[in-house]
């Protein structure tokens, strides 16, 4: 993994961890380190791998879901070739917000 790519899921984890980390880079980069260890040749795989995006995304749904004032909603784009046209866009993006209306807080990804 080069140098750039490393930055570019440093950037993402502290993007979607803000909240919980205040944007201190030394937290982020250290739930970016636990999710890298969890899963198997993530050297080899891309900064934009779906496993490290879903992985965040579990990891960031366990930690709120003790807070009931909070939702996460994750779209998968890639899950299959129609997912990101126009129709299924709005498709996934509606049944998204229809489950983040219940919280006062909607961090999204």
């Amino acid at each position: 993994m080069t140098c750039s790519d490393d930055l570019r899921r440093l950037h993402f984890i502290n993007a979607l961890f803000a909240e919980l980390t205040g944007n201190d880079l030394y937290l982020a980069q250290q739930i970016q380190s636990a999710i890298t260890t969890s899963l198997a040749e993530v050297e080899s795989r891309p900064p934009s791998d779906p496993a490290f995006t879903a992985a965040a995304g579990r990891l960031l749904e366990r930690l709120l879901s003790g807070q009931e004032d909070h939702g996460f909603f994750h779209w998968d784009a890639a899950e299959s070739a129609t997912a990101a046209t126009p129709l299924f866009t709005r498709e996934h993006v509606l049944a998204g917000l229809k489950n983040l209306a219940r919280y006062a807080k909607r961090p999204c990804s």
